[in-house]
């Protein structure tokens, strides 16, 4: 991480991206070089988690390295940690967690709860580095254009300062949090089984899945940028459906 801020500090003071003018895919680099540091806080978050829950990690790093790994726990663990580029393959498996304990149990609410705040963390943490390289570098992305800009209404949403790569929606990124939150519906009690205990616990997976919405829109936005366009409305709608369908249940 060092390293990266080093090398945006060296790119910055050079004025490497002023001398590059127009330069063919100049747009494309600077959004590679952000998408590194945004990719390494990323893997950063994940690894706090993994220290508390291990065992957890181990066995998702397993099956996302889809049996190309050693087969040796903490030599998979260390490929997996080395390879930034990669650390989005870890979501999908992560959402299995959950569905490897019996439904209703305290078990798989805790885990539920727990993969929100994983992924959560994943999302905001590259959104925070992102947002810490604009302060610091303000040159280092290129900015949006006017159309991407337009609002109805003003205060809705801060506009997005500098345009990133869109790999926080990559197609596995979307899946993933889709099965996330289909998973968060699935472990909700049906109302005929309601008591307090159960309502208590469908309060807390309720709680989890509006943060995991939120930082999912926040991510959407900062990857699509006009929140007009059919992407961002087509991800809109699916999140508020669900999170909608969660608060009804």
């Amino acid at each position: 991480a060092k390293a990266l801020e080093d090398w945006l500090r060296f790119l910055h003071k050079a004025g490497v991206w002023i001398r590059m003018g127009n330069a063919p895919n100049i747009t494309a680099a600077q959004q590679k070089v952000v998408e590194a540091c945004e990719r390494v806080a990323a893997l950063q978050q994940m690894r706090q988690y993994h220290d508390v829950e291990p065992d957890v990690f181990a066995s998702s790093i397993h099956h996302a390295l889809d049996g190309q790994g050693s087969g040796k726990s903490d030599e998979e663990i260390q490929e997996f940690y080395s390879r930034p580029s990669e650390c989005e393959r870890l979501l999908p498996s992560l959402a299995q967690y959950p569905r490897t304990l019996p439904f209703g149990s305290g078990g798989a609410w805790d885990a539920v709860v727990f993969v929100h705040g994983v992924v959560c963390g994943f999302l905001d943490a590259a959104l925070e580095r992102r947002a810490h390289v604009l302060k610091t570098h303000p040159t280092s992305l290129p900015p949006p254009e006017s159309h991407q800009l337009q609002r109805y209404w003003p205060k809705s949403v801060e506009p997005v300062t500098g345009v990133g790569s869109g790999w926080l929606m990559s197609s596995s990124i979307q899946r993933a949090l889709e099965d996330i939150r289909t998973l968060s519906l699935e472990v909700l009690p049906v109302p005929k089984q309601r008591l307090p205990l159960l309502d208590a616990q469908a309060l807390r997976v309720i709680e989890g899945l509006q943060q995991l919405c939120r930082s999912s829109l926040r991510a959407a936005h900062a990857s699509f940028v006009d929140i007009h366009a059919n992407p961002m409305a087509k991800f809109r709608e699916a999140v508020l459906k669900d999170m909608a369908y969660a608060e009804a249940s």
